[in-house]
């Protein structure tokens, strides 16, 4: 019942504890591994929860959908405990090292977290890119890459500092009619995209 609407899931490095946003249920529910296997742990009421996303040492974890943003602590046990929250509406989340990116279907915003809360560096706001979503982080944190639902573009920016440089765009292509997630290689060589409407994945490789 808590797992109505299932958008977004994030894994522990251990493969230990396993947690799902849930649209419509509105909840963060955490599985957890046990010698029986993966079984219900938790669930905790989070609004319309899009996107999650956690940090490289696993004690924050971030929840967003339109409605804001929640940031819980993680315990040894990976039991949440609701830090703070925002307004700041998401429908993506990205996170390594020092940065985080959200996005809102209108923006890119390139973010500092930590125990000062959340800092903004910079924000792309860009009509070619409507409906922005999905960002993720190549493992080296130094590329972003994020796709535009509406206008079916995949789109990679590179951080310079605390700016975010353009370096790849690719519209209208066989995987791309309004994509809605995109997939990176741990190698970095390799960008895999669902394109929602052409029911097609689009592979493309970086340089």
């Amino acid at each position: 019942p808590d797992l109505e609407g299932l958008r977004d899931v994030v894994v522990t490095a251990d493969e230990r504890d396993v947690y799902v946003a849930a649209l419509t249920s509105e909840t963060v529910t955490m599985i957890t591994r046990t010698n029986d296997g993966y079984i219900w742990a938790d669930s905790l009421t989070a609004g319309p929860v899009q996107a999650l996303a956690i940090t490289d040492d696993e004690s924050t974890l971030y929840a967003g959908g339109m409605h804001g943003l929640k940031a819980y602590s993680r315990d040894t046990t990976g039991q949440l405990t609701e830090l703070t929250s925002w307004d700041t509406p998401v429908n993506g989340l990205a996170i390594a090292g020092d940065w985080l990116v959200l996005t809102d279907d209108e923006a890119l915003v390139l973010c500092t977290h930590g125990s000062d809360g959340l800092n903004e560096t910079m924000r792309i706001e860009d009509p070619t890119l409507a409906g922005i979503s999905r960002p993720r982080f190549t493992a080296d944190g130094n590329f972003v890459y994020a796709v535009a639902y509406d206008t079916s573009t995949v789109v990679g920016w590179r951080i310079d500092d605390s700016s975010l440089v353009e370096v790849a765009r690719v519209s209208e292509q066989p995987g791309l009619a309004s994509p809605d997630d995109l997939a990176i290689t741990p190698d970095g060589q390799m960008v895999y995209v669902t394109g929602f409407c052409d029911r097609d994945i689009g592979i493309f490789e970086r340089d």
